[in-house]
């Protein structure tokens, strides 16, 4: 693991309080990473090469302990409604990042994703699909024994297919099967296909009508897709009783049309984007199989985790992975390769209309502050 950069000083959450971390981007020249939640957290940022990193690597945002942060307009003032967390149409457009969570242990959440932007004033005004039925949109849901990806674009618990607050979702490291039966420990975690020992590549494609792919890589001949419209599903527990009969896991629904059409209307709205560390004693629906698997068995906390993220770039959308997520299917060893889908058939709205009405550009990288 690389020599982590100083620590920026524990920021301060004092009644409206707001103190960050600076990360101008085009167009927001003092914009820069909010400290919403934190429990003896904190943050680091920086925009240019530092001894001791991975070779290749130019930027990193570094998140430590219990903690949440938002990318804002203006990192500067002492106050949320100043600050304004900067808004992304994500349509079209792809999110892409190298992670480093070998300090993120079984038991701990590292998070990136994006949720409505609701217009702060003396709070941030964060909302997620738990606390206000918000939209979420979760690319990584992870640590070094599990990962899941999720869409929520709705409210409800039940199990009916909808991305409701339960989600459309996929996990590796829950169970210890995939519903192909491809062993989930061999194909992410310690020493697996998708080795967490060591750095890993995330991309996330979001089609211009609603869809998200998400596929991780690793030492540029591996590559692995952990969600896209057909993986996803909204599906019932499986009882542990029954973890060793794959052929009788729930089969996935796939994302439904109406979920897309919901991703597009939150996307043309604004999502901010978010990172976060945090844990509890039981994160069972993230990494039950995962962490089963550690000899001898041992679970973290917040307190003790880093969520290191390199490189992170948002931009549009390159090659035809632009006009629809993909399908993929089992291409052995845990390699999956896409093909492409057209919208499905319902599809009721006139997504490319839609994205037009957006922002043209949307490209997001850091900027060359350091």
């Amino acid at each position: 693991m690389a020599t982590r950069a100083i620590p920026f000083l524990a920021l301060l959450h004092n009644g409206g309080a707001l103190l960050g971390k600076p990360w101008p981007v085009e167009g927001h020249p003092r914009a820069g990473f909010g400290q919403d939640l934190f429990q003896g957290g904190w943050l680091w940022a920086h925009q240019s090469p530092k001894v001791g990193w991975p070779k290749g690597v130019q930027t990193q945002i570094g998140v430590h302990g219990n903690n949440r942060v938002y990318l804002v307009e203006d990192y500067v003032p002492k106050d949320w409604a100043t600050a304004s967390p900067l808004s992304f149409n994500l349509l079209g457009k792809t999110i892409s990042y190298t992670v480093d969570l070998t300090k993120v242990p079984c038991g701990v959440v590292a998070c990136l994703y994006f949720v409505q932007n609701l217009k702060p004033d003396s709070s941030s005004k964060y909302c997620d699909i738990q606390t206000g039925g918000c939209f979420e949109l979760d690319i990584m849901e992870a640590n070094s024994v599990a990962w899941e990806v999720s869409t929520h674009t709705q409210t409800g618990k039940e199990f009916d297919g909808t991305c409701n607050e339960m989600g459309c979702s996929n996990n590796v490291g829950r169970y210890p099967f995939t519903n192909s039966g491809q062993e989930t420990r061999k194909l992410y975690g310690p020493g697996a296909y998708i080795d967490t020992r060591m750095l890993f590549q995330v991309r996330a494609d979001i089609s211009i009508d609603g869809y998200m792919q998400v596929t991780l890589s690793q030492n540029g001949n591996r590559s692995l897709t952990v969600y896209n419209r057909t993986l996803a599903g909204n599906i019932p527990d499986i009882p542990e009783k029954n973890f060793q009969d794959w052929r009788g896991y729930p089969k996935q629904q796939g994302v439904p049309v109406d979920a897309a059409r919901k991703t597009v209307e939150a996307m043309l709205k604004g999502v901010r984007l978010v990172l976060s560390v945090w844990s509890t004693s039981d994160t069972h629906w993230l990494d039950q199989s995962g962490c089963s698997n550690l000899h001898p068995p041992s679970r973290g906390t917040a307190a003790g985790a880093d969520l290191v993220v390199y490189d992170l770039k948002i931009q549009p959308t390159e090659g035809p992975a632009a006009a629809s997520a993909a399908n993929s299917t089992p291409t052995g060893s845990g390699q999956r390769q896409g093909t492409q889908a057209p919208c499905q058939a319902g599809c009721k709205f006139d997504a490319r209309a839609f994205a037009a009405a957006a922002d043209a550009d949307g490209r997001w990288q850091p900027g060359s502050a350091g």
